[in-house]
């Protein structure tokens, strides 16, 4: 009987501890998830009497008397008895719980918010690393614990500071691009020491263009800004090369649109590519490996283009940009026998590429020096005059052009004349077809030619210096302006923003490469070189720091002169 008894007492109380672990877990999800105070502490604290051995319990205190303690840090009676609960609250957790690492973190918080009013004698510091050892998927945790430790770099012992490190790559890794930019924003805030961010960098062309932006858009290091823009394209660079040998690699094996698509990205890094390490004075990039890289990329587009649809329209772009470069005798006749096998020279009635292959044929021919087989074409040519629509100028011109030089090539003077007249009736503004019309009168002796000529060019250049009536182009902006140049030069231009002590950030970029990258002194950049081209070359500026406003670009007086003039400007 007397065990029997014991039995139902046994049970008794094991359903009365069941009951009340229960209430407590009950209680404590109610305090956890309530919004008020007052009633939060209260089931807590009841959850607490029936559980004293729940870590949580004091966990979720520990946050509540926190938050209060900071919400009201100008009472101080009220902030001290607050914070010192949480303290309290933080220290019961992590002894029942050591491993829990958002106690640790927590309790570090507390402790060191306290530590700004009034000394604590527990080194908030060291709860810092605990949890910073004890956490191994938290990556806000590892931020928040990376950026306290970096605000102490100076103090931190050697393995304190390679911990911090893998800390904060590991938000980087798995942030990605926020990530790093978080990481920045605080190495810059507390740190500032180059060899430290440079350890936490990505070796990713992304990556260092991010860092790259932030240093110039705070004016910090230039020097380290354009060393990590040179760097940043060297692996584009690279990346480039990678992917010219996957699209070969694609097209062996028919995946055509794969093939197409590592190219095209491979062109795009190419043409992104502004040569920043001519400021640096970095080899990273060979010109040579470059040009030759570009050309083949050109070349494997274009071959597929034209496999894909038969039609020159399809590669004109690519294949005008290939032939503007390429110059190798080898790889001009290779190419050409693979479009006259496609019959992309055929000219047919009627046909609506006849213009275009026209202009390439003798643009292959031209550079082949076939000068009579053009020549011969002439009256096939003089017919497209009538025939042609007025958007097939910009070919018809050149075109024209083509055929005056092939006269020129075979001493004929006269008719070169003539066909470059045709070509100024159609664009009287072109500098291309003016300049061969001066060589073809001096080639005549003809002063009075050359006098006419020189006097069209005067009607279209602009004077020495360009106003811009404090034109505003915002940070970050590009604002463009074509110039027009008469021949290969070098020109040298000075710069004047507006206000006499503005000292903008400001990237100048010339037909497609970088010219100079400084500050404005004064609201002035001055002597910067321009390396002309025949026609329309592209003048870019970038102010990478803050707004500017251009007033004036004026042109440096050269040994030879050369002619530049104002054909479109614009902001993108």
């Amino acid at each position: 009987m007397f065990k029997k008894f014991l039995l139902i007492v046994g049970i008794l109380g094991l359903i009365a501890l069941n009951f009340s672990i229960y209430w407590s877990v009950h209680l404590y999800y109610k305090g956890k998830d309530t919004a008020n105070f007052d009633r939060k502490v209260s089931f807590l604290k009841r959850s607490q009497k029936l559980n004293p051995m729940n870590d949580k319990v004091y966990y979720e205190l520990g946050k509540a008397y926190f938050d209060l303690g900071t919400r009201n840090f100008r009472n101080k009676e009220l902030r001290d008895e607050n914070l010192e609960k949480s303290i309290d609250s933080f220290i019961r957790s992590v002894r029942l719980n050591p491993g829990a690492y958002s106690s640790h973190f927590r309790l570090a918080q507390a402790l060191s918010y306290m530590d700004y009013f009034k000394p604590v004698k527990i080194n908030y510091y060291d709860q810092y690393k605990k949890a910073a050892l004890l956490t191994t998927y938290d990556d806000d945790i590892y931020f928040e614990i990376g950026k306290i430790m970096l605000s102490r770099w100076e103090q931190l012992a050697e393995d304190e500071r390679e911990y911090t490190l893998e800390m904060m790559k590991n938000v980087i890794d798995v942030k990605g691009s926020q990530g790093l930019m978080d990481v920045i924003q605080v190495w810059a805030t507390y740190v500032e020491d180059y060899s430290v961010i440079n350890e936490l960098l990505p070796q990713k062309p992304e990556s260092l263009r991010m860092y790259a932006d932030y240093l110039g858009g705070r004016s910090l290091s230039l020097k380290e800004r354009l060393e990590k823009l040179s760097k940043a394209e060297s692996m584009e660079f690279e990346l480039a090369k990678s992917l010219y040998k996957k699209g070969l690699n694609e097209a062996r094996i028919y995946h055509m649109d794969n093939a197409r698509q590592h190219l095209s990205s491979g062109l795009r890094l190419l043409d992104n590519i502004k040569y920043y390490q001519s400021l640096t004075g970095d080899k990273y990039i060979d010109e040579e490996q470059f040009l030759n890289t570009k050309k083949s990329t050109l070349l494997g587009l274009l071959r597929l283009q034209l496999q894909r649809t038969g039609e020159l329209k399809e590669a004109e772009g690519h294949l005008k940009e290939y032939l503007e470069i390429e110059d190798e005798d080898t790889k001009i006749e290779e190419l050409e026998k693979y479009m006259v096998e496609r019959n992309l020279f055929e000219i047919k009635p009627g046909g609506s590429e006849n213009i275009l292959r026209f202009y390439f044929k003798f643009t292959f021919d031209f550079k082949q020096h076939r000068y009579r087989e053009i020549i011969r074409e002439r009256e096939n040519v003089e017919d497209l005059l009538y025939t042609a629509a007025s958007d097939s100028n910009k070919y018809l011109i050149k075109i024209l052009q083509i055929i005056g030089d092939s006269y020129q090539g075979k001493d004929f003077v006269y008719d070169a004349g003539e066909f470059y007249q045709k070509a100024l009736d159609l664009d009287p503004q072109n500098i291309g077809t003016l300049q061969r019309m001066r060589e073809n009168y001096k080639r005549l002796n003809d002063l009075d030619g050359i006098k006419m000529v020189d006097e069209k060019i005067s009607e279209i250049v602009m004077p020495d210096e360009m106003t811009f009536d404090e034109r505003e182009i915002r940070k970050g902006e590009t604002y463009r302006m074509v110039l027009l140049f008469t021949g290969e030069s070098s020109e040298y231009i000075d710069m004047e923003l507006a206000g006499d002590s503005i000292e903008p950030l400001v990237a100048v970029f010339f037909n497609g490469k970088v010219v100079d990258e400084q500050y404005a002194v004064g609201g002035r950049i001055s002597g910067l070189e321009l390396k002309t081209k025949q026609g329309q070359n592209t003048l870019e500026i970038k102010p990478i720091n803050k707004n500017i406003k251009l007033v004036r670009i004026s042109r440096q007086n050269n040994r030879d002169r050369t002619y530049m003039s104002k054909f479109y400007t614009g902001s993108n």
